[in-house]
């Protein structure tokens, strides 16, 4: 009897080996290295996918946020009803009450003038404080000035005077008369301290009193 590897032999059909190492009875190593990276694919695309979507929903997030900042969708508030308290009665109305308004103080009322007596008095005190002046006058100036120029030899003055109502001269002026006048005599007078007073008069008082030299 033949075996059957002989047979196959003569036909020329190589005998098929069932070997548990050989590549036709199962995938080996290189037949998984598909599977895996399709695997692999599959995993990076569901991964990207979700990154896509997970970007896309926290841009619309972000784009809802500015709109409601900026006018476009504003959450409705509601506004709690304002309770309404009934007023047992009214409050009775405060009176007012309004301070006297001060007068406005008037201005003082101008000084009446000094009445003719009290000026004649005033006039009379000056011309004889001036009188005992004279001696003082006549050394100090009206000699002098006569020992350089005699002439004139007369000279008519007019002093002008105020006093405080005290009595105290506070204003001294002298006016003499052009036709006959010396410079140098009216201005030592007016150089020389005069420490004149008169009574109390009460007010203020001006006055032009005659003086004549010598």
């Amino acid at each position: 009897m033949l075996g059957v590897n002989d047979g196959m032999s003569d036909l020329g059909i190589s005998p098929v080996s069932t070997s548990k190492t050989g590549t036709t009875g199962g995938l080996g190593v290189l037949g998984w290295i598909p599977w895996v990276l399709g695997v692999l694919l599959l995993i990076l695309t569901i991964a990207v996918t979700r990154l896509l979507l997970t970007r896309r929903a926290i841009a619309a997030d972000r784009a809802r946020s500015e709109a409601m900042l900026t006018g476009g969708e504003r959450p409705s508030l509601q506004r709690a009803p304002t309770p309404v308290v009934a007023s047992a009665a009214p409050a009775p109305a405060t009176p007012m009450t309004t301070a006297p308004i001060a007068a406005t103080p008037q201005p003082p009322a101008p000084p009446a003038p000094p009445t003719a007596e009290v000026q004649a008095r005033a006039t009379g005190n000056a011309r004889q404080a001036l009188e005992a002046m004279r001696p003082e006058f006549l050394r100090r100036c009206w000699t002098p000035a006569v020992a350089i120029s005699p002439e004139p030899a007369r000279l008519p003055l007019i002093f002008q005077m105020s006093f405080s109502p005290e009595g105290k001269l506070v204003v001294l002026g002298i006016s003499d008369d052009p036709k006959i006048s010396r410079v140098d005599v009216s201005t030592c007078l007016l150089s020389i301290p005069l420490p004149l007073k008169i009574p109390a008069p009460g007010r203020s008082l001006q006055l032009e009193v005659p003086f004549t030299l010598p």
